[in-house]
């Protein structure tokens, strides 16, 4: 009997379901202020485990970053970043586990404070302090060093104006790119930014310098500063020698964008800087409401537009391609048109194509182009284009206006049935108009000489052919569904757009999950808890600097919102620009 209950025990200790455990794990127990690193709580044997955050942390900043899974547990990951140096405890953390409460243990870090140079620095340069809600503007940053650049490695830099939803950065046509001689990739809030480098003498010393440059965009008024970029980088010595006696040279720039932090990645000697730039303030002021037209386009700055079209002799219902080109401003990446949907004079004599292909940008013009049909004989010109700007010089709204364009609209040979238009407006009749003004989508040729169509034979024909015609566009209409239903993952994936147009987007909290649902749809991805990194992994399609800003600012948002009480909340026109990019991203996956 004894010996049956020492098995039964033994049993139930093996199947017995094990306690959840939670801990706190960074890569490392020594960091430098101003060196963000990540900080994961793990619950493991449990991936319903529901872990409380953590909240603030003396002399740190903290982020939440993700909640991810692994394949036993659950994990919570932040971002810390130290101001001071010292001692920095974590505080023990719970988790809900099962019913039970479970309790991290404190972890206890050291903080070690960088040197500091004043012939190490980073400048932020704008030509003037005060400027109007949303008038574009040139910064440059350079990072000058008295310290050769080719012994620096593990380059961290944090530039934070590049994440605030409140500016609106651009890339210069004439920034330099890759493979440019004299360039180098300098990594900035996790982004590559591509950067001049050279030499330059200042107090008649010499210095080395690593500068870009942007356009920048200030969305709301007032006083606006921008926060210091912060470096956080190691140098080795030049005075180190490898064993042997041979000199160590390392290739510039080969070590910028690794993770040498600590002691321990490497037994070469370093000293580890701290660089940051100085503060700058600007007045920002609103646009005058008095004169302000009702379509005013929100560009701030002179520009001239012109348009060209061609062909401009067609038949009625023919393709043509409007180019409308915008020229002399100084910003000219950042201009953009109002949809020619938008236009009555336009859209009451040409049907416009809803697509938008991709301006064409060179150093002084931008074009967009766009395909539209002369719905009829009648149109004898493309009217003038007006598009209103601010003038911040003279303080006045005014319009550049483009010269029409004169257009030969023939009648179509050719017609289709949407040519056919009912009579009254009456949804059903027994016979049709023709239309003579021509031919908009499918074309089929007239036979004129066909008058009398309803004969016996006639008849006899189309009761044979009804049925037929009648199944056939019954497989046409329910093709979709048939392979909706034959393969539902696929139709999952073509239907993420529309789904994403009927969730709530109206606020920056239901936008966010709407777009995580609409990439987990579209790329397969765990919708409540893929990061941004995870999704920049996952597209096929590359995306600019100006689309990773919008994306990563409303990844970070809600946490943001939670975790940081300064943060603010994006504004109208940020939403409807996310919006907008969502449609555009989701046209360039479905080309992949």
């Amino acid at each position: 009997m004894k010996k049956i209950l020492f098995y039964i025990l033994l049993t139930c200790t093996i199947f017995a379901e094990k306690e959840a455990t939670i801990t706190a794990f960074t890569k490392s127990k020594s960091f430098y202020t101003e060196q963000a690193f990540f900080l994961d709580i793990i619950v493991d044997k449990d991936t319903q485990a529901d872990i409380q955050h953590i909240g603030e942390i003396t002399g740190c900043s903290v982020t939440f970053m993700e909640k991810g899974y692994t394949k036993t547990g659950v994990v919570n990951r932040y971002q810390i970043t130290p101001h001071q140096p010292g001692s920095l405890a974590i505080p023990p953390v719970n988790a809900l586990s099962r019913g039970k409460t479970i309790t991290s243990k404190p972890l206890q870090l050291t903080v070690k404070q960088p040197k500091q140079r004043d012939d190490i620095f980073i400048k932020i340069e704008v030509p003037d302090t005060h400027y109007f809600v949303g008038q574009a503007f040139p910064l440059k940053v350079i990072w000058f060093s008295k310290l050769p650049f080719y012994a620096y490695r593990a380059v961290d830099c944090r530039a934070p104006f590049f994440n605030d939803p409140d500016v609106d950065s651009f890339i210069p046509f004439s920034a330099p790119k890759t493979g440019q001689s004299q360039t180098i990739g300098l990594p900035i809030s996790r982004k590559r930014i591509i950067g001049k480098r050279g030499k330059t003498k200042l107090n008649n010393e010499l210095y080395e310098f690593i500068s870009f440059e942007r356009t920048i965009r200030i969305n709301r008024s007032g006083e606006f500063t921008f926060e210091p970029m912060t470096m956080i980088t190691s140098f080795i010595p030049s005075r180190v020698q490898k064993s042997g006696g041979r000199r160590w040279a390392p290739t510039y720039p080969s070590f910028f964008n690794n993770e040498f932090f600590d002691d321990v990645d490497s037994d070469e000697h370093f000293e580890k800087y701290l660089i940051k730039s100085n503060p700058v303030t600007l007045h920002i002021s609103e646009l005058p409401l008095e004169g302000q037209p009702e379509n005013f386009s929100g560009i701030i700055g002179p520009f001239k537009m012109t348009a060209d079209a061609a062909p401009k002799v067609l038949h009625a219902g023919d393709p043509l391609t409007l180019n409308i080109k915008m020229t002399d401003h100084p910003f000219i990446e950042t201009l953009e048109v109002d949809p020619l949907q938008n236009n009555r004079s336009v859209s009451a004599y040409f049907s416009i194509n809803s697509v938008q292909a991709l301006p064409e940008l060179t150093e002084k013009s931008l074009t967009f182009s766009k395909s539209i049909r002369p719905l009829s004989t009648d149109t004898r010109s493309i009217p003038s284009l007006k598009v209103s700007y601010f003038n911040p010089q003279t303080k006045r709204y005014e319009e550049a206006v483009t010269e029409p364009i004169a257009l030969t609209v023939k009648e179509a040979k050719i017609v289709t049935a949407f040519d056919a238009e009912l009579h009254d407006g009456n949804k059903l009749k027994n016979t049709l108009k023709e239309n003579p003004e021509g031919i908009r989508h499918n074309y089929s040729t007239l036979d004129q000489s066909v008058q009398a169509w309803a004969g016996p034979k006639t008849m006899l024909k189309l009761a044979i052919l009804f049925p037929i015609v009648l199944f056939i566009l019954f497989l046409i209409f329910t093709r979709k569904h048939r392979f909706d239903l034959h393969n539902p993952e696929l139709a999952i994936i073509r239907k993420a757009y529309k789904n994403f147009k009927k969730r709530d987007s109206q606020t920056v909290e239901s936008l966010e999950k709407a777009v995580r649902h609409y990439f987990a749809e579209k790329l397969s991805l765990p919708a409540n808890a893929h990061n941004f990194n995870e999704l920049l992994q996952q597209l096929a399609i590359p995306l600019d600097d100006m689309e990773q800003m919008t994306l990563q600012a409303l990844y970070q948002g809600s946490t943001e919102k939670r975790f940081n009480p300064g943060y603010t909340e994006l504004t109208q026109p940020n939403i409807k620009k996310v919006k907008k990019l969502i449609k555009s991203l989701n046209r360039r996956i479905d080309n992949v």
